[in-house]
């Protein structure tokens, strides 16, 4: 484990904000951040420490879960019940965005 939950869960806060905008409430990530080590879907054998964010949708009561690399500090993926999964970029600008 490379990172610390209290940096993942600052990085979450900002990747949040960038892709939720004024839609983005802190309040709304939950407090247990957990670290796993799994198989990515694309990476083959790969084993990959990652930090798992729970966020708690309220209005649509739904969970959404974003995955950071703990290796990069990057996002990885973020799932929901709704969509299977989007995957998060970083413009020149480091501002992050979901990939179309």
């Amino acid at each position: 484990m490379e990172s610390a939950e209290n940096d993942i869960f600052k990085k979450a806060k900002q990747i949040l904000q960038d892709i939720q905008g004024e839609y983005f409430k802190e309040k709304n990530i939950d407090k247990k951040i957990v670290f796993e080590e799994y198989r990515l879907l694309r990476g083959g054998d790969t084993v990959h420490p990652t930090w798992v964010v729970c966020v708690n949708e309220p209005v649509f009561g739904v969970s959404q879960f974003l995955e950071i690399s703990d290796i990069t500090n990057e996002p990885l993926i973020w799932r929901t019940s709704m969509v299977s999964a989007f995957e998060i970029k970083k413009d020149t600008n480091g501002k992050y965005f979901i990939k179309k």
